[in-house]
């Protein structure tokens, strides 16, 4: 995900076994340090969300939400239970990036 402008527009990519799907997405809610939403202005059809819940101090549960329409010629190509794992399997490891990252910048911030 890349800003592209100061209006909150961001552009977005999910790359899946040699397809790359591409979209402008703007925000539509946007919580500070708990809950963030948007939708597709152009591209992929799509929306989602995603909220942070703080459990304590140290642990913070993040639930993600997406929507999505694939274009039907590649939508025609996939068994339905093989594009949703190949979609979930992407996304997961996105939020796994994204929670390494998370972590790695908690522990530089707290061990100066």
């Amino acid at each position: 995900i890349r800003d592209t402008s100061v209006t909150g527009v961001q552009t977005c990519a999910l790359p899946i076994y040699g397809f790359r799907f591409k979209w402008k997405a703007q925000i539509t809610e946007r919580v500070e340090k708990s809950k963030l939403k948007w939708k597709s202005i152009g591209g992929l059809p799509t929306k989602g969300s995603v909220v942070f819940e703080s459990k304590s101090d140290q642990i913070t549960s993040v639930n993600l939400a997406i929507t999505y329409e694939l274009p039907k010629m590649i939508a025609r190509l996939m068994e339905e239970n093989i594009l949703g794992k190949l979609v979930t399997n992407e996304l997961q490891s996105n939020i796994n990036r994204f929670k390494n990252l998370v972590e790695k910048n908690y522990k530089e911030d707290f061990s100066n």
